[in-house]
């Protein structure tokens, strides 16, 4: 009794999932975020409650699972367990593999802290999957130093705290 919601980035196209969409049972839905312009799913403007619907996705998820997404740190934030896919369905050379991702520098500080945990295969995804289903408190204190570290404050006020800022810089 799962529900899979798939949340593409806001550049992908849904035309991309087309074959499994029309195979999936009513337990996957996709969201795409923002509306399409000029009625081609490819150009879409961002819908101004993109961020109301990723705070109640991810506030309702069991797990997010994703590849070295800002995601991660949305999903911390909202104390969700979170799965970082490092590997590939078809073996490709490192370069071009997901798992590169993963050394990059701004990723490093998430990686650290064991808040997120890498699946380096589908059946290790799958067994973190059932994990989190049984215990999703694992590594909650991993998740709380990580939003004490990279969120700062979660109290609805970044924005205000932003503008402050600006004008305070602009006097």
């Amino acid at each position: 009794n799962v529900q899979i919601i798939v949340r593409l980035h806001p550049l992908d196209s849904i035309q991309r999932y087309e074959k499994i969409n029309k195979n999936m049972e009513q337990n996957l839905s996709f969201q795409v975020p923002g509306g399409s312009l000029k009625g081609d799913a490819n150009f879409r403007m961002q819908d101004p409650m993109f961020i109301n619907e990723l705070r109640d996705t991810l506030f309702y998820s069991d797990v997010t699972i994703n590849t070295c997404s800002s995601t991660s740190l949305d999903a911390v934030a909202m104390d969700r367990p979170v799965i970082n896919i490092a590997f590939d369905l078809q073996e490709k050379p490192y370069l071009r593999s997901c798992k590169r991702y993963y050394d990059f520098d701004h990723f490093q500080p998430i990686l650290k802290t064991g808040a997120t945990k890498l699946a380096l295969s589908f059946k290790e995804l799958t067994k973190l999957i059932i994990r989190y289903f049984e215990n999703p408190e694992l590594e909650n204190k991993e998740r709380e130093q990580l939003r004490s570290t990279m969120c700062y404050q979660i109290d609805g006020q970044s924005s205000k705290r932003i503008a402050d800022s600006i004008m305070e810089q602009l006097d």
